[in-house]
């Protein structure tokens, strides 16, 4: 597939990985609710990043990658809670 190429796609790939390192390392059951909503917007990355490939106007592809790079801002928003909340240090 045409995305698989695509830099930031492996990027984001990479970054599921390194969110899954430390979720696993963030044992409190309080801040499951965060663990939740970084694996999915980590997650809606990589699919919006593909979706939006599959596209065939530019305006719907722009759409999926504005979409994607919102849930990467989220992603960064949920670590910054994991340093707030002393789950993560930097």
């Amino acid at each position: 597939m045409e995305y698989e190429t695509f830099p930031v796609y492996k990027l984001a790939l990479e970054l599921i990985d390194e969110i899954t390192v430390i979720c696993k390392r963030v044992s409190s059951r309080d801040y499951l609710f965060i663990k939740d909503q970084i694996m999915r917007a980590s997650s809606s990355i990589v699919l919006n990043i593909a979706e939006g490939a599959g596209k065939w106007t530019k305006k719907d592809k722009i759409n999926f990658y504005r979409m994607s790079r919102g849930s990467a801002y989220e992603c960064r928003a949920a670590l910054d809670l994991f340093v707030k909340y002393r789950l993560l240090d930097v």
